[in-house]
């Protein structure tokens, strides 16, 4: 009974889709609301406290800096990580 409830509940979500209350149609790119890093095409997934929330985001320096946000400047944080003030907003 235990594997069914597993089987229909992974069936539930589309790769690529996220669950509604994540953004819906979020893909798992740069700055998309994420779970785990699994979710993201870069492979980060960073809780963010100050967003409360957590976003795919990616390694920046100087050399590499952060691509922009709909067209704002991400500053890349002490900790390597580009981050921006919200997650992308995603439509279904």
């Amino acid at each position: 009974m235990r594997a069914w409830f597993l089987v229909l509940v992974a069936g539930c979500f589309e790769h690529g889709r996220r669950p509604a209350s994540l953004g819906g149609g979020c893909a798992g790119e740069l700055y998309d609301a994420c779970e785990v890093a699994a979710d993201c095409s870069t492979g980060v997934c960073m809780p963010y406290a100050q967003l409360e929330l957590a976003v795919c985001t990616q390694a920046c320096d100087a050399e590499h800096p952060c691509p922009a946000q709909d067209g704002v400047d991400v500053r890349c944080n002490n900790a390597g990580l580009c981050r921006p003030e919200r997650a992308n907003t995603c439509t279904p």
